[in-house]
């Protein structure tokens, strides 16, 4: 499971195997938005996204739908992942990942613990 935020809130826990994909809608949902444009998240030079399925734009990132946040932390030990929002208006948040928890149960997650004018 990890804990995560973006600007220092909403603060979420998610469990570490949620796939990317998921974790998009996860944060649609905390920010109330309505999944309506495209996005990536980011570390390094790692792109994970949904690939453009008739490959006009290169290089097309690792598909979102196939990675999970613990593969990001594996493959770059990253404290921070960017998460780009709605490519026309280039919104980059960035999440930090403050705390992993072992041996927790995953039962109700991803949960919102916190989030200004909720």
């Amino acid at each position: 499971m990890a804990a995560f935020r973006r600007n220092r809130w909403p603060l979420c826990l998610g469990f570490r195997t949620l796939r990317l994909d998921r974790l998009h809608l996860t944060l649609q949902a905390a920010f109330g938005w309505t999944n309506s444009h495209l996005f990536e998240f980011q570390v390094g030079e790692g792109r994970w996204g949904i690939p453009d399925p008739d490959g006009d734009f290169a290089p097309q990132p690792i598909d979102a739908r196939k990675a999970r946040l613990s593969d990001i932390v594996q493959e770059t030990d990253a404290k921070t992942i960017h998460y780009l929002h709605d490519f026309g208006d280039t919104w980059d948040h960035v999440i930090k990942l403050e705390k992993w928890f072992d041996n927790t149960t995953i039962e109700g997650l991803p949960l919102l613990l916190e989030a200004p004018g909720r």
